[in-house]
Parts: C-alpha cells; sequence; structure tokens
C-alpha cells in the first residue's frame, strides 16, 4: 500500500511538472516578437508602395469600410493632429472598387487626415500577418516589432495611452 501512495505522488508530481513546463511553453510562444517585415503594395491610384517601418505605426486592416471600420477610421482622424508627426497611419484592405474607398477619403483630406491607404489585391500581407477579423490594428514600434493587435475598435482614450506607452518607450 505504502509503494502505491508513492507511485501516485510521483504521477502527481510529474503531472504537475508536464503542466507547469506546458504552461511555460505557452507564454514564451505568446510573448514571441512578430517582426513587419517590408513588403510592397500598390496604393488607391495602381502606384506601388515600399512599405519600411522606420517611425511608429498605426496598421489596420479593414474590409470595405463596413460600420465598425468606418468607426475605427472615424477614432483615428480625430487624434491624427496631434500624433501625425510621431506616428504613421497605415490602412490595408482588399478592396474590391479602389475607386469607391478613395471617395471614401477624400471628405477625410479635407480635415487633413491622409493616412497611407493600401490595396491588398491578392490578400498576401493579410494572409502573412494572419488577419482573420476587420477591423485588426496592429500598433508597431520604430523597429517594426508589433506591441499591440486588436480586433476591436480602440476608443480615442485607449489608443492614445498606446501612443503614448509607445512614444515613450521609444525615448526610453
Amino acid at each position: 500500500m505504502g509503494d502505491n501512495m508513492l507511485k501516485n505522488k510521483y504521477i502527481v508530481a510529474a503531472i504537475i511538472i508536464m503542466i507547469l513546463f506546458l504552461n511555460g511553453c505557452r507564454n514564451q510562444a505568446s510573448e514571441e516578437q512578430v517582426i513587419i517585415e517590408t513588403f510592397t503594395l500598390s496604393d488607391l491610384n495602381g502606384q506601388e508602395i515600399l512599405v519600411d517601418i522606420e517611425k511608429p505605426t498605426i496598421l489596420t486592416f479593414v474590409d470595405n469600410i463596413k460600420d465598425e471600420e468606418q468607426a475605427q477610421i472615424s477614432i483615428f482622424r480625430n487624434i491624427y493632429p496631434l500624433v501625425s508627426e510621431e506616428i504613421e497611419f497605415i490602412i490595408i484592405g482588399s478592396f474590391e472598387s479602389a475607386k469607391q474607398i478613395s471617395t471614401k477619403f477624400e471628405a477625410y483630406k479635407e480635415d487633413g487626415f491622409e493616412p497611407l491607404i493600401l490595396n491588398d489585391e491578392t490578400g498576401s500581407v493579410i494572409k502573412n500577418y494572419n488577419i482573420k477579423n476587420s477591423p485588426t490594428t496592429l500598433i508597431i514600434d520604430r523597429e517594426g516589432v508589433i506591441i499591440k493587435r486588436t480586433t476591436e475598435v480602440l476608443t480615442e482614450d485607449r489608443l492614445l495611452d498606446q501612443i503614448e506607452r509607445l512614444l515613450s518607450e521609444q525615448i526610453a
């Protein structure tokens, strides 16, 4: 009977060690840095644009500017004047009609909001960064490391908080 209790203790100990090990591996995997590699996409005029992250960037993937995307872009538009010198705004989509999207953004230009808008016709960048929901926003530091990924609409306060953290880390 004593041998059975000892075996059970070893089994329990082995299970606990496995759980701790697997949990550690899971945490390590979630902490791995994803770096945005240089890529080329077309702007809405069909001109090829090389994207190479050199300053903090808000990169948002959208799908034909539906309600949630429109809400997120409106928030970007509101804070753009406050941070446009320090932060790059890029919007990427697989737009059905570049003209239709361009028309929607013409009104924003009057307010001075001019993000880089790129069309991922083939979906290669969308696939490369595993974008499944729209909008998906990536907050990227100047080295191209994704420091935040979200699939929900960021409020102005949350976005400004993220930008403040991003910029303070850039100074440190």
